[in-house]
């Protein structure tokens, strides 16, 4: 189902329709947790990662970071681990081209707890895109 790219749009417009001004308590919060959680444990498939390339995942995960609220942002934390597990050039450059990078030093920066997950990303992040010729 998630290898559509049509059909994970709809999962990204989940998260992005949480309202950070509404609080962890509200449907949208609970929406986007479980929205996130799936794409985590889902991206490792390469149909996923392809279709969540199509889909601009980046622009919803950067939303994310953005709300430096700690459960939603180690859910984009492990799914990027995974999405750049072996090194996958195409899910690097996506990001780079995103701007995800600029994003994520200012999460960091707030969600301390994440620093070493964070730190995690960036090597992983870097071991994928420096396969590709400049």
């Amino acid at each position: 189902m998630l290898r559509d790219v049509e059909k994970l749009k709809l999962w990204l417009a989940l998260v992005e329709d949480w309202d950070p001004a509404d609080g962890t308590s509200s449907e949208g919060f609970l929406s986007a947790r479980a929205a996130l959680g799936t794409l985590a444990m889902t991206c490792f498939d390469v149909g996923v990662a392809n279709a969540m390339i199509a889909a601009d995942f980046c622009k919803t995960y950067k939303f994310v970071l953005t709300t430096n609220n700690k459960d939603l942002v180690h859910r984009v934390l492990v799914s990027l681990l995974e999405l750049l597990d072996e090194g996958r050039e195409n899910i690097g450059i996506h990001l780079l081209e995103g701007q995800f990078l600029d994003a994520l030093a200012d999460c960091t920066a707030v969600v301390d707890d994440l620093r070493d997950l964070a730190e995690s990303v960036m090597k992983a992040l870097a071991h994928a895109v420096k396969k590709v010729e400049i």
